[in-house]
């Protein structure tokens, strides 16, 4: 079966704009900027991240991320992430998270999520919580602590 010259050129396309979203220094839009969380962060600054990491305690991480409308006005994302126990510590599993990353906007120059809500059930089993900015941060720019 032969593919049409359209067809053909269409998948051309996609591939292209594929490879140039990749290619470093392309102006994709990114979650905040790398520097919210340094030294030991992972994730801010990077497009659609899979994880990311405050650095700290197991609350500020949630890993397999995948995200929906990313580069829209907002980008919803569900991933894998540890929740406090009553009493303290966490519980041994890590749980469904909800992640909003909204605030399109910029960090220097680079266009970016400049804001992050998340939820997360109070316990392992139970309904999502409130919508909270993550770690309180007014901005994903730059450590505000």
């Amino acid at each position: 079966m032969r593919r049409s010259l359209l067809t053909v050129t269409l998948a051309a396309l996609a591939a292209s704009a594929l490879l140039a979203s990749r290619t470093v220094g392309a102006s994709i839009t990114t979650l905040g900027s790398a520097s919210f969380a340094a030294p030991h962060g992972e994730g801010w600054g990077t497009a659609h991240p899979a994880k990311i990491y405050n650095g700290g305690d197991p609350s500020g991480l949630v890993k397999e991320i995948q995200w929906t409308s990313w580069g829209g006005r907002t980008a919803t994302g569900y991933g894998l992430g540890w929740i406090f126990k009553p009493g303290g510590g966490y519980y041994g599993r890590p749980v469904l998270v909800e992640l909003r990353a909204q605030g399109l906007g910029h960090c220097g120059s680079q266009p970016a999520y400049t804001q992050l809500a998340v939820r997360a059930p109070e316990k392992p089993e139970a309904s999502l919580g409130a919508w909270q900015l993550w770690s309180d941060a007014k901005t994903l720019c730059h450590a505000d602590y």
